[in-house]
């Protein structure tokens, strides 16, 4: 849509202006100037209003008017107007009360008309709701002498369908005028109304062509009329069809022109018009008959259209864009490829420009048979055609609908390449071996073609060829005179040949001889055997250290393999053996070893050191070791003697023989002696030692809150004795009876009774070490102490009694009322006796005057004495009341007391006692008659005095004064009354006095309302009484006068409907749109309502406007037809209306007509019309979304809710046109949708339309320049792929070729398992370089100086990055052909393949990948039939490669964000708060699960936390959940939130792609707040069992934590959803402990887990005592699962292994030592688990819980081979135990400090069968393997002391063991392996093929792939790239 005003918009603006001005003359003053508002402000107000929000107030009110003056005896009509506080108005002209100042000038009549009634100036007035306004106004005195009509343009002719203002005008005497149009006086109308048609106010409408006049009239006048001519209808505008159209360049477009005229009708007016093109480069457009409006493009760009016809034009914008596509030729045409080879077709796009374009990346690619042919349609493989199996079929190439076929032919398989396969790659000098010659054809087959190949051999001096075996097979010969080295062994057929290497070594061993024959030794003594090899060459060889010795029957003796002691015998048993030596297969004769009886060698006597207190005795023992170890109790045989009786004496008496007594402190020697061997031991006696305690205690009884002492005396065991008393430790057992006090100097223990305890007995005891003694002490019940007599010393009247307490105090501080207990006495019974009666005990009687003492005894204890004084009693005076003056009211009577007071300051009521007497009786009476006595009467106005007498004693008088009658009460009229809300009505009070008189005393009462928001009342002078109704309710109305009240309720009913306004007032619509108009309502009582929808709405012209009274849309008008109507309001009896102009609207929504990709981060957006360039260039207006993440509709805008892909970082264009620049480059091929926000988007309507459908278009995405692939072409070539053509030129900046050294490495690297020595070249390929390889602009050909083997390699390209493995920031970055695009950053900047030599099978052949990424560590996992190690070592990826090594590629993970509170804990939502990563990419995804050192709260994939800032390395493992296979990943939370680590979340995926996308686990209350990451998973049945390592220690600051292990499930198993439920598989699955998955609460379990909840003082039987707790690993075996974990150094709490009790472990421990579903397993009472008795053995201990390798684990893994199960684990050797639980990390010296010298290795084997059930694990049932015969796995190599792996892989089993001299690994295909350590091999060397860089062993898999077991380990050392080996089972 054009900027420019097209002469329809003048139109249509011409007319809303006339309209505006028009009633803006009417409704509002213009002439503010001159007659301002009538609230006396300045300025005015526009014609329309918008109401504001919330409930308007009145602000003011305004008058205008369209004169200042008029004359005399005409009329003018004035407008009232309220303005609201929201900016609203309203007419208030019929509704406000009008008046004039002087109504003999102006007088006023409602509805606002003014009449002139004489000449002079008035000030006119309105009021309205309490506001008012006022106009001045003059009345001229000219007389109307004529009036005139006139009308706009009116010598014009009207075309039909338009109207004309017309004005009437009044013509005065003195000249002056004035307009009438609207007087209501005047009338208006047309000679014919078929032709014209005029209104009330002037408006005259043309109706049809014809001639006819305007009319008027005035009272008696009459205008002369006015000729009008009504024209056909007049055009108006032209609109041109299809609007703001986008062409692809090439295509043609009618246009249509239609002409739309004054009378809105329409007609096609395409030859008629003259049409042009502003720019005829872009598009050109016809004017030629019978081709008018035919556009063609020309070129891109834009160009407006126009079509004119006279003076009238309309336009519109068409948008060339690039030429589209319209066929497709594919070549070749037929395209042929033998069956396994590949052939790129190539895609050509012939558009509609006629231009042609290479568009093979662009189309999709399909084949009619995939079983016959596949057509790739990978990036950089774009159109690569495959042959599958021989046949013909069609193949297809598509974009939009378009497509071409050709016929593809696949035929036979050809043969590529011969592989030769040695029996032996190294034979012995003299020995031959055979070779396989395997043909492999292009289809991936292969076919043994030994006997049809030529075979030769490059060193016939080294070998030699022989005959075919009948296989067939290649025999060759090394010749016995031949040379040692290496021969190469070629077979070649046609063309292709294949080679082998075959190396010939030193002559082979053939025979064994062993040295001496038949030799005899006593048992228990050795004997060194030596062996001597014969080889192929006859030479001889010592082989005694390194052959493997035997005996045939190692009860009777065995023989040494150990280094240093290999060929050594050990007679074990009389009898004899055969001694035998083996070498690999070679084992010698056997030798008879004869073993004789074995003879004593030692004595040993126990106790070493023994030590006794004086006068106490040990019994020694004596045993003798014989030659055979075997042992002897001789304590009755041998010969005890001592050194000094005197001190130590020892018995050689039958039946106490070897008892010695201590006699003296000192030190003795003891021999023991048989023949000729003794022994000695020194033997010690020590200071007599306690042997009892007698305690002593002062009373054996004592009262409740007493205390006595008791004293300890030692006896000894040399029989002396002491007083002990300060020594011992004394305790009461019953410390509510007896409690602990000091000690006195004596010494002695006081003991005291608390006086809140019990009685009863408590025993006393006292304790020094082990020895106690012990006495009871009783405590009986407290006796009294005192008696308190109250009150103290009291004074009473004679005659009077007095009430005494006793209260006795005992001997535990408590008190008794003992009143009635105790014997009252009184020393003066004269004066006061006291009772002892019961019933009146202490009740004291005053007898005379005078004093007595009152005492109160019970037993031996007399309370202190209280003194009683007597006193006499008498009356001294009278008070009367009220006094001394009282003022009472006419009529009124007043009741009188007279009190009496007496000496003792007593007082008596004395009112019917006393004589009363009135001073004046006529004034007023006081009664003396019994009943009424004192009662005083008021008669008249007046004085008296009253008093009162007894005996002689009269009271002082009182004053009374009567006053006037006084008000009694108050009546109100009417009563009960009810009043309409808003109304007022008076109320009347009449007083009732005390005199019986009545009085209206409404003016004087002061008026309430109980309830004032329903009804008010007036105190006002003139108004009191006067209620008005304020709300409907009911209120209670009060008089009230001094203190009397009345009241009568009143009720205040509905306020009535007085007028309804119609809001907005004056306002427009445009067509087809609506407006929603609000009826208010004014009620009786000045309040409003919103009317709306009880109205019945009304449209004076339904052909204009309509207007809704359906439900729901009550008030809501739609603009029909341009025009104006009025819309009423009505109810019942009561209206209001306004008015409502139509105007015609544009209301085609603009739309997405196409989107483009025009370099890799921009992209072009076309819209259907111009659209607002504000918001079509804010970036936040549009999304990038891969097209198949898109989701949600256009409809509702819900697509625009789709997860953008890259980020739109500006926006710039203007019209149709916009252009958006990327945060970050596309991916070529990738199928991208823009979407733009429907709601954000509006084109340039006068009511703006908001963008419609379709809001997105789609494109193929273009990609910055990025390395592809990689394959090699020859063992010294590879070649490397690019995603478009790069640059040329040799040596040239920034080419991708060069032809020197130096040249080549700045551009490549290389690196891989091997060195592939200097780059020598690269060139793009010319059909020439590597083997001819077809030309290829994108592909460069890469020479190096060294030969591939077949494991991986990566090269990189230079990309003018640093940091990323390859510096290339001094020379720069390969780039594109066009010279404008860097290569990526990595990893796209580089690509894996495997080299073209032998692939790695064995160890020994190197390894089969080394991470090109430089990742330190690395799991492996076997997932969707490719070998991952993950994750790399900044956590957002892992590698991937197919089980040959093939295939290697990154792999990216991608996570989601978890916003789902759950638990009602809305803060259990992964925590990472960043939205934006590198390039400004939007997150979530998250794209790294973090690493060690991460940022938190940053997404970045370098520098990013996980989802929920995880920060640490966990697991990388798989399982299967509902049959499906997933990979799991865990990682932890390294950084404390607060003093907890919260760790939360697993994620797991079966996602194939190479961007892993992850779903979450997230576990809420499974895991505890201090649980930090994941150490194990295994999944059982459905459910995922994960470990958790976490701090356990007191449970406080930072990491403090009790609880450990974690341990617990989450179900996926739908068994469970009757419980605790189950998620879903493949889904986000939020768990918490008993929804979805349980909490298993392990620390409940005894060894494994660790304190509980309450520390130290809350835990199992035997806790786990680490600091750091986890779960080292765990296995499934036979459907259950076990577990094991390491801890401290203390027997009882070093973790242990653990086995769930059925396949379903579903329930939690329930309470400490209490695990249903669990049992421990572990063989802890095995003497070689702690190494008993010395017990120095113990699992490792955790150092840390994250970035765990196996070595860092006690229990690194479980296997399961031949129905056995293995672990591995490794020892730590420390000296001592620890004494409690650790309470601070920390390392161990030689075992986790980075050392390994007190390491050592165990592996221990279960056989279910050994004990109970046959298929579970008990603790019983577990033996080490390869026993050295200490209990230690290192078959026979000291330096492997920490095993790290066990894996079964086929029918072998495998060990590995970390070594700094490179690792180790062995295996054995022995069924049941057990101690013997000479079944198991080493396999390939230490460190393999590099002990240098392979020291530590990360994870092993075992894989079956043809067939064939292969061995998967990763391995490494501290920051060296991770290195992949296999091993084959052959």
């Amino acid at each position: 849509m054009s900027s420019r005003i097209n002469p329809t918009q003048k139109f249509c603006t011409a007319l809303v202006c006339s309209f505006i001005l028009f009633q803006g003359c009417v409704a509002w003053p213009l002439l503010t100037g001159a007659v301002g508002l009538a609230a006396g402000k300045k300025g005015g107000g526009g014609l329309f209003f918008l109401p504001g929000g919330g409930t308007p107030t009145l602000s003011r009110v305004e008058i205008s008017s369209p004169n200042s003056s008029f004359a005399k005896t005409t009329s003018m009509s004035l407008v009232a107007t309220a303005a609201y506080s929201n900016g609203t108005h309203k007419d208030i002209t019929a509704d406000a009360v009008w008046s004039s100042s002087n109504s003999s000038i102006i007088s006023m009549s409602a509805g606002g008309q003014a009449t002139g009634t004489g000449v002079g100036t008035a000030d006119i007035s309105i009021a309205y709701e309490n506001k008012t306004a006022q106009i001045s106004l003059s009345v001229t005195s000219a007389p109307l002498s004529s009036i005139s009509i006139s009308c706009i343009n009116q010598t014009d002719n009207l075309p039909k369908g338009i109207t004309r203002q017309c004005t009437l005008t009044g013509n005065f005497a003195d000249g002056s005028n004035q307009d009438l149009t609207n007087d209501p006086n005047a009338t208006w109308s047309t000679g014919s109304s078929a032709i014209a048609t005029i209104d009330s106010t002037g408006l005259v409408t043309a109706i049809d062509a014809g001639t006819t006049s305007i009319r008027a009239s005035y009272n008696s006048f009459n205008a002369t009329n006015l000729s009008l001519t009504v024209s056909s209808a007049a055009l108006v505008s032209i609109a041109v069809t299809p609007t703001n159209k986008s062409l692809a360049l090439g295509k043609n477009q009618q246009y249509t022109a239609t002409g739309t005229y004054t009378d809105n009708s329409n007609q096609d007016i395409t030859n008629s018009v003259t049409w042009n093109s502003s720019d005829t480069i872009v598009a050109t457009i016809s004017n030629t008959a019978g081709s008018r409006g035919f556009l063609s493009t020309e070129d891109m760009g834009t160009s407006t259209i126009t079509a004119t016809l006279n003076s009238i034009s309309g336009n519109t914008d068409v948008t060339v864009t690039a030429a589209v596509l319209e066929s497709i030729s594919i070549t070749p045409s037929s395209p042929s490829t033998p069956k396994g080879r590949t052939l790129n077709l190539v895609a050509t796009g012939i558009f509609s420009d006629g231009h042609n374009e290479n568009i093979t990346d662009q189309v999709t690619w399909s084949s009619e048979d995939n079983s016959i042919v596949t057509v790739d349609n990978g990036s950089g493989f774009e159109g690569r055609a495959s042959g599958i199996n021989v046949g013909t079929i069609d193949v297809t190439a598509g974009i939009g609908g378009i497509e071409e076929t050709v016929s593809f032919s696949v035929t036979a398989a050809v043969l590529e390449s011969i592989q030769l396969t040695a029996d032996d790659s190294s034979i012995a000098k003299g020995t031959s071996t055979t070779i396989l010659a395997t043909g492999v054809y292009s289809d991936g087959s292969s076919q043994n073609i030994t006997g049809s190949v030529s075979w030769s051999s490059s060193l016939t001096s080294v070998i030699q060829l022989g005959t075919l075996t009948a296989t067939p097979k290649k025999q060759v010969n090394s010749p016995n005179s031949g040379s040692l080295g290496t021969s190469t062994i070629t077979a070649t057929s046609g063309s292709i040949s294949g080679t082998v290497d075959i190396t010939v070594t030193a002559a082979k061993l053939v025979s064994i001889a062993v040295t001496p024959t038949n030799p005899s030794v006593a048992k228990g003594l050795t004997k060194d055997f030596t062996a001597t090899g014969t080889y192929t060459d006859s030479s001889t060889q010592n082989l005694t250290a390194s052959v493997t010795w035997a005996s045939s029957d190692t009860s009777k003796a065995t023989i040494s393999n150990a280094a240093g002691t290999e060929g050594k015998a050990t007679a074990a048993a009389i009898g004899t053996t055969n001694i035998t030596a083996t070498l690999g297969t070679i084992t010698s004769p056997s030798t008879t070893l004869t073993v004789t009886a074995a003879v004593l060698q030692s004595i040993t006597i126990t106790p070493s050191n023994p030590s006794v207190a004086k006068g106490r005795s040990e019994n020694l023992s004596a045993t003798g070791t014989y030659s055979d170890n075997s042992t002897q109790d001789l304590t009755t045989s041998v010969t005890w003697s001592s050194s000094n009786n005197s001190t130590v004496g020892v018995s050689n008496v039958n039946g106490t023989k070897g008892k010695a007594t201590g006699v003296s402190v000192g030190t003795a020697t003891i021999t023991a002696t048989l023949g000729s061997v003794s022994n000695s031991i020194t033997f010690t006696v020590t200071s007599a030692a306690l042997d009892s305690i007698e305690v002593h205690i002062t009373d054996s009884s004592i009262a409740k809150g007493t205390s006595t002492l008791a004293e300890a005396t030692g006896t000894y065991s040399d029989g002396t004795t002491s007083d002990i008393t300060d020594q011992v430790v004394w305790n009461s057992s019953q410390t509510s009876i007896i409690q602990l006090g000091v000690l006195t100097a004596a010494p002695k223990k006081t003991l005291t009774s608390p006086n809140n305890g019990s009685l009863g007995i408590s025993n006393i005891s006292a304790t020094l070490g082990s020895i106690s003694g012990n006495a009871n002490l009783t405590v009986t019940a407290a006796t009294l102490v005192s008696i308190q007599v109250d009150p103290t010393n009291p004074s009473v009247a004679k005659g009077l009694t007095q009430n005494f307490t006793a209260t006795g105090t005992y001997t535990d501080a408590s008190t008794q009322d003992l009143t009635t207990s105790v014997t009252w006495a009184s020393s003066s019974t004269s004066k006061a006796t006291i009772s002892n009666a019961g019933g009146s005990n202490g009740l004291a009687t005053t007898l005379a005057t005078g004093t007595t003492n009152i005492t109160a005894t019970l037993g031996s204890v007399t309370s202190p004495a209280s003194v009683l004084t007597v006193t006499a009693a008498a009356l001294t005076s009278i008070t009367i009341a009220p006094s001394p003056t009282l003022s009472i009211a006419k009529g009124r009577t007043q009741n009188f007391t007279a009190t009496g007071h007496y000496t003792d300051s007593s007082t008596s009521d004395l009112t019917t006692q006393v004589t009363w007497s009135s001073f004046d009786q006529t004034k007023a009476t006081v009664s003396n008659t019994s009943g009424t006595n004192g009662k005083l009467t008021a008669l008249q106005e007046g004085s008296t005095q009253i008093s009162a007498s007894y005996n002689s004693v009269t009271s002082t008088d009182t004053a009374v004064t009567v006053t006037a009658a006084a008000l009694d009460s108050i009546s109100i009229t009417p009563t009960n009354s009810s009043l309409a809300k808003g109304y007022t009505t008076p109320f009347t009070a009449n007083g009732v006095y005390s005199d019986a008189t009545t009085l209206d005393i409404t003016a004087q009462v002061t008026w309430a309302s109980s309830n004032t928001s329903s009804s008010t009342i007036s105190n006002s002078s003139g108004n009191e009484g006067v209620a008005t109704a304020v709300a409907v309710g009911t209120s209670t109305i009060s008089a009230t006068l001094g203190s009397v009240s009345s009241s009568t309720n009143f009720t205040v009913t509905a306020a009535v409907l007085v007028s309804i306004s119609v809001s907005p007032t004056n306002s427009n619509v445009y067509t087809t749109q609506t407006k929603d108009f609000t009826a208010t309502g004014t009620y009786s009582d000045s309040t409003t309502q919103n009317l709306t929808t009880s109205v019945t709405w009304a449209s004076s012209d339904t052909g204009k406007a309509t207007i809704s009274n359906a439900s729901g849309t009550e008030g809501k008008a739609t603009g029909v037809a341009a025009g104006t109507i009025t819309i009423s309001a009505t109810s019942g009896s009561v209206s209001g209306n306004t008015q409502l102009t139509v105007v015609f609207l544009d209301t085609t929504a603009p739309t997405v007509s196409n989107v483009v990709s025009l370099s890799p981060t921009t992209v072009r957006v076309t819209f259907s019309e111009s659209v607002n360039s504000t918001q079509a260039t804010t970036a936040a207006n549009y999304k990038l979304a891969l097209t198949s993440a898109v989701s949600g509709s256009c409809s509702d805008n819900s697509n625009f809710s789709s997860a953008s892909n890259i980020s739109v970082s500006s926006v710039s264009g203007s019209g149709a046109i916009y252009t958006l620049t990327l945060a970050s480059s596309q991916n070529s091929g990738t199928n991208y949708t823009v979407i733009v926000n429907k709601s954000g988007i509006q084109d340039l309507s006068g009511s703006p339309n908001n963008l419609g459908c379709a809001n997105y278009g789609d494109f193929v995405g273009q990609e910055q320049l990025k390395v592809s692939s990689a394959s090699c072409a020859s063992t010294s070539t590879v070649i490397i792929n690019f995603s478009k053509p790069i640059k040329s030129g040799n040596n040239v900046g920034n080419s991708a070729e060069c032809s020197s050294t130096a040249e080549c490495a700045n551009r490549y690297s290389f690196v891989g398992t091997t060195d592939l020595g200097t780059i020598n070249s690269a060139k793009i390929l010319d059909g020439v370089v590597c083997g001819g390889a077809t030309a290829d602009s994108a592909k460069v050909c890469v020479t190096h100086s060294l030969l591939q083997t077949g494991a991986q390699y990566t090269i990189i390209a230079a990309n003018n990055v640093n940091g990323d493995g390859f510096d290339n920031t001094s020379w720069g970055s390969i780039r594109d052909s066009g010279d404008s695009e860097n290569i990526q950053s990595s990893p796209r900047d580089r690509a894996s393949f495997l080299g073209c030599g032998t692939s790695p099978v064995n160890f020994e052949d190197g390894p089969i990948s080394i991470d090109p990424n430089g990742s330190t560590f690395g799991y492996l996992a076997d997932f969707n039939s490719k070998i991952y190690t993950g994750p790399n070592n900044v956590g957002n990826g892992a590698l991937r490669f197919a089980y040959d090594g093939s295939g290697p590629e990154s792999v990216q993970f991608s996570f989601v964000k978890d916003t789902n509170g759950q638990n009602s804990d809305t803060s259990n939502v992964s925590s990472n708060s960043a939205t934006t990563r590198e390039n400004s990419i939007a997150v979530p995804p998250y794209v790294t699960l973090g690493h060690s050192g991460c940022t938190q709260n940053d997404a970045t994939l370098a520098n990013g936390c996980g989802p929920d800032n995880e920060s640490g390395r966990g697991i990388f493992t798989t399982g299967s959940l509902v049959s499906n296979p997933y990979i799991f990943i865990a990682a932890a939370r390294t950084v404390p939130s607060g003093s907890n680590y919260n760790f939360d979340y697993i994620y797991y995926s079966n996602d194939t792609s190479t961007n892993l996308n992850y779903k979450y686990i997230d576990m809420g209350s499974i895991t505890g707040t201090v649980t930090a990451g994941t150490s194990s998973i295994a999944v059982l049945n459905d459910r995922v069992f994960p470990g958790f390592a976490k701090p356990s220690n007191d449970g406080t600051g930072t990491g403090g934590g009790l609880n450990a292990p974690d341990f617990g499930f989450i179900t996926f198993n739908s068994s469970d959803s009757g419980s605790t439920g189950n998620c879903t598989a493949g889904s986000n699955c939020d768990a918490y402990d008993g929804t979805n998955g349980r909490r298993i609460r392990i620390d409940y379990m005894p060894f494994f887990g660790g304190p509980s909840a309450g520390g130290n003082g809350s835990i199992n039987n035997s806790p786990n005592w680490g600091y750091y707790i986890g779960v080292d690993s765990s296995i499934v075996f036979k459907d259950r699962i076990y577990a094991a974990n390491g801890g401290l150094h203390a027997v009882g709490h070093n973790g242990s292994i653990i086995r769930s009790n059925s396949s379903s472990p579903i329930n939690a421990c329930s309470s400490k030592n209490n695990c249903s579903d669990w049992t421990e397993v572990g063989p802890r009472t095995n003497q070689k688990w702690h190494n008993s008795t010395t017990n120095n053995w113990f699992s490792l201990e955790l150092a840390k819980f994250y970035d765990l390798i196996p070595a860092d684990r006690a229990f690194a893994q479980f296997a399961e081979y031949n129905d056995k199960l293995y672990v591995t684990r490794t020892i730590c050797i420390q000296g001592t135990q620890a004494s409690g639980i650790r309470t601070t990390a920390g390392t161990v010296t030689g075992c986790t400090d980075g050392t390994d010298t007190n390491r050592r290795a165990q592996l221990w084997k279960c056989d279910p069968t050994l004990t109970s059930t046959s298929t579970e694990c008990d603790s019983g049932d577990w033996t080490v393997v390869g026993d050295d015969g200490n209990g230690i796995t290192n078959f026979g190599d000291s330096t492997n002391k920490t095993i790290t792996m066990v894996a079964k892989n086929g029918s072998y089993l495998y060990v590995g063991f970390d070594n700094p001299n490179g690792i180790r690994i062995y295996r054995t295909n022995t069924t049941n392996p057990g101690s013997a350590s000479n079944v198991w091999t080493l396999v390939a060397n230490g460190g393999l093929t590099d002990s240098t860089n392979v020291q530590q062993i990360f994870s092993s898999v075992s894989v079956n792939t043809g067939g064939v077991y292969y061995l998967y380990v990763s391995v490494g050392k501290n920051n060296t790239p991770v290195r992949v080996y296999r091993q084959q089972n052959l």
